[in-house]
């Protein structure tokens, strides 16, 4: 196995799962292994339940659900980590659409460049699926919209923030996750959006342990 997809998600907007769903179907693989792990983070109804992710389950061999009740993206994503068989995991929200080939350039990055254990999209596109108003317009960083003109790197924990991967599409080695994972189960302690708490701290942190 090359590369796990991961996909979390509560209570999916159909429309909008179908199209992170849809994205990740066409996503050019060429001949890497893959998986497609969907984390149903204690969705009612369940994900099964639904229609529409039923066909995507039997139309891809390569993907299966996995429930995890206890709410929150952090154990949804430790859950799908657990599950993981590649050494490489790709995090997608799901209204995230990854580019065609941001799979393959990924592992591409990790497999030139050893010494680096996470990274991200540099570029990031928002899309309001309703429109927005102008107020709205002039916040589309805060929904993790970016543009970077070439790849940076840094493993200096002071000045990490100019190349600082966010969760959508994060790409982390195996190894550090399961490093974050050991040190949650030390500490006991889950920063990371539950339910209608969006207050999120699980991205920094994973990056941090890289």
């Amino acid at each position: 196995m090359d590369i796990s997809i991961v996909i979390c998600t509560h209570n999916p907007e159909e429309r909008v799962f179908r199209r992170c769903l849809d994205a990740v179907n066409r996503l050019n693989l060429l001949n890497m292994k893959t998986e497609i792990l969907i984390v149903d983070n204690n969705s009612s109804p369940t994900l099964i339940a639904r229609d529409y992710v039923n066909k995507f389950l039997k139309d891809t061999p390569s993907a299966k659900c996995i429930l995890e009740k206890k709410p929150g993206l952090t154990y949804a994503r430790m859950t799908g980590n657990n599950e993981a068989q590649a050494p490489v995991v790709i995090f997608f929200d799901d209204d995230n659409e990854p580019d065609q080939n941001y799979a393959l350039a990924a592992h591409r990055i990790l497999l030139e460049k050893k010494e680096v254990g996470i990274i991200g999209p540099g570029v990031v596109k928002v899309d309001f699926v309703d429109g927005s108003d102008a107020w709205l317009e002039t916040q589309r960083p805060f929904f993790q919209e970016m543009s970077v003109e070439k790849e940076l790197y840094s493993n200096n924990q002071m000045y990490y923030e100019k190349c600082y991967p966010y969760g959508t599409g994060l790409v982390v080695r195996k190894k550090i996750l399961e490093n974050y994972h050991s040190i949650l189960s030390r500490n006991g302690e889950i920063s990371d959006r539950t339910g209608n708490m969006l207050l999120s701290g699980g991205d920094k942190q994973i990056v941090l342990c890289g």
